[in-house]
């Protein structure tokens, strides 16, 4: 059975305690997010976003994000918000009831988000972390010392990006006169998976290593003194996100099975092989050639499960009879 692509995209700008400063870019960020997404043509996932609410309604939202996951589901859990770290340097994330002096209690821990994490079946799993001191996520860091995404999480897909490293400020959008504001980090993110630019080596999708790049760069033209980060725990192959939209696609097969072959999810792909092999011994030659091509294009798969498939399957094709 194929698995679910689903993402959580929590936001929060507004602040009831006046030692946390509003933030003008997370709701425009979260509707942005949310619009590229859900997009068929792009990301196809099942979206579900909270803005500007309470610590509870976050952790009570993430638990019920990654329980009863099946293997071949995909996860993305996205988090705009302040970061703040505590007096042991471990990093929290704020919400909108979140209190400076009482983190523990009012906000939502970066070790918390580990242990959901840790804990769901699914294999693919993907955390976009636009804060201030974001990066303090990261395995091993002396600023989060409780917090080993490496020794936890090893073997079981899940990559970790972030706006900044462990020290540094993630920069919010400045209103600029009626306009909508966003953030550098998240901006970059949608910007390359509408266009189509964050697919870097041009395969018709968009992994998380393509994306980093893309924000990577994408964040040095700016002026803004961020420097985004990239783990990869346990991933296997090049972990995808999205879908490019601007690809051209294999022509001369039905639309489903088009996008099967281009479905971000490695199960979805290993269906399409079968179906492509059926079309190689049935179809017509138009058909038959198109549905080669596509076989080919799978055998170079980032999933090897996928790869292994299709090249079995064009090795199981009867070899052309050779025109007189």
């Amino acid at each position: 059975m194929a698995g679910v692509r689903e993402a959580l995209v929590i936001a929060v700008g507004e602040y009831k305690d006046p030692r946390l400063s509003r933030l003008h870019s997370p709701s425009v960020d979260a509707t942005k997010l949310e619009e590229v997404l859900s997009d068929p043509t792009i990301g196809g996932y099942s979206v579900r976003t909270l803005v500007d609410e309470s610590s509870y309604t976050y952790r009570q939202a993430i638990e019920e994000f990654f329980q009863n996951r099946n293997l071949d589901d995909l996860l993305l859990l996205h988090l705009s918000c302040h970061g703040i770290k505590d007096d042991d340097g471990r990093l929290h994330f704020a919400a909108s009831d979140t209190r400076r002096d009482l983190l523990g209690s009012t906000a939502v821990s970066a070790g918390f988000v580990n242990k959901r994490m840790e804990r769901t079946r699914a294999r693919s799993v993907i955390l976009l972390l636009d804060c201030c001191y974001s990066g303090a996520f990261r395995p091993g860091s002396r600023d989060d010392s409780t917090v080993h995404l490496g020794d936890e999480f090893s073997g079981t897909g899940k990559a970790v990006l972030t706006a900044t490293n462990a020290i540094e400020y993630a920069w919010d959008g400045e209103p600029r006169g009626a306009g909508p504001v966003e953030s550098v980090f998240t901006a970059a993110i949608v910007s390359g998976l509408q266009s189509g630019e964050a697919d870097r080596n041009h395969d018709g999708f968009v992994s998380v290593n393509d994306l980093y790049d893309h924000v990577l760069v994408t964040t040095r033209r700016s002026d803004r003194q961020q420097s985004p980060q990239r783990w990869l725990l346990g991933v296997s192959g090049d972990l995808r996100i999205a879908t490019n939209p601007k690809h051209s696609k294999v022509g001369g097969l039905a639309d489903d099975l088009q996008k099967a072959v281009h479905d971000p999810m490695p199960s979805t792909r290993l269906e399409a092989v079968d179906k492509l092999e059926n079309l190689c011994r049935n179809a017509g030659q138009e058909v038959k050639r198109r549905a080669t091509e596509a076989l080919t294009q799978l055998c170079a798969d980032t999933s090897l499960r996928v790869s292994t498939a299709a090249t079995q399957a064009l090795q199981r094709l009867p070899s052309a009879t050779p025109e007189n």
